[in-house]
């Protein structure tokens, strides 16, 4: 036998075995994407944060909802970043040596979504913060004013590793309404 054939007579049955057959055993494609996002999730692990329950979600350019989840110990790739929707649509992976392995349905805006919370994260927290008055990491609503200027809060700032400097006074997102509405009886806002 000499070396991988195109074709393979089988011993036993006489059948072709062709190469075709095991293409769903290949292994997706990938590319190198970093590993900022596969460290944000290392980091609340750390923190005694379960990991199968981390959601991180973000608004991609056109308006879709994406969930990251760190798969679990049971997955074919455990520790790895899955990337979907709301809906449980499979968009591809992101390994813990920062791999990149996108399903076919990865498009350019959920590429460049990523990128940019690889590349920003607390610029990505903030643009979903904008856009649903939500916490990007834990979903929680941000009352506090030095929350809405984060677009997290303290707790996730915690766990994620991720700066946590506002002043009290500080306005954020929805001017000094918040202030007036989060301040403790008889404070100076």
């Amino acid at each position: 036998m000499d070396g991988l054939n195109l074709a393979q007579q089988s011993s036993n049955d006489n059948s072709t075995i062709s190469l075709l057959d095991f293409a769903e055993f290949a292994p997706p494609t990938s590319e190198e994407f970093g590993v900022a996002i596969p460290e944000l999730f290392a980091n609340a692990i750390n923190s005694r944060l379960r990991g199968p329950k981390i959601q991180i979600r973000l608004v991609t350019p056109v308006g879709h909802v994406l969930v990251l989840k760190r798969a679990g110990t049971r997955s074919k790739w455990p520790g790895s970043v899955r990337i979907t929707d709301d809906e449980g649509t499979y968009f591809g992976a992101i390994g813990i040596d920062g791999m990149l392995y996108p399903s076919s349905l990865m498009t350019p805006d959920i590429r460049a979504a990523l990128e940019r919370l690889a590349g920003d994260t607390v610029g990505a927290a903030l643009d979903y913060a904008k856009l649903s008055g939500r916490c990007c990491f834990c979903n929680y609503r941000l009352t506090d004013a030095r929350s809405v200027a984060h677009g997290y809060g303290p707790d996730c700032a915690a766990r994620f590793k991720l700066p946590w400097c506002a002043p009290r006074h500080t306005h954020g997102l929805f001017g000094n309404a918040w202030s007036l509405l989060c301040a403790a009886p008889g404070e100076k806002v």
